[in-house]
C-alpha cells in the first residue's frame, strides 16, 4: 500500500490515479490519520466460480429464527 499526505497527493494526483488503476492501494493521510483510499474499481482478477466454498462454510440451523426480544427491540428504535 502506498501512503501519501494530502499535499503529496495534490502534487502527484495523476501518478496516484495511475497507480490505483494498476491495482495499487493508495492511502491519503491527513494529520497522520487515514482520510482517503484510492483503489481501482476493477480489482477482481479472477472469475467467480459458483460453489467454490462448498464444504468450507456452514449455516446454523437456527439462522433465520426470531431474535431474542431484547435484541430485536434494539433494532426497532
Amino acid at each position: 500500500m502506498l501512503t501519501v499526505t494530502i499535499d503529496e497527493a495534490l502534487a502527484r494526483l495523476p501518478q496516484l490515479i495511475e497507480a490505483a488503476a494498476q491495482g495499487e492501494h493508495v492511502l491519503i493521510v491527513q494529520a497522520g490519520k487515514p482520510a482517503i483510499q484510492l483503489l481501482s474499481l476493477h480489482t477482481c482478477t479472477t472469475a467467480r466460480r459458483p460453489g467454490a466454498m462448498k464444504g468450507r462454510i456452514s449455516i446454523a440451523e437456527d439462522f433465520d429464527s426470531a431474535l431474542p426480544s431484547i435484541l430485536q427491540s434494539s433494532f426497532e428504535h
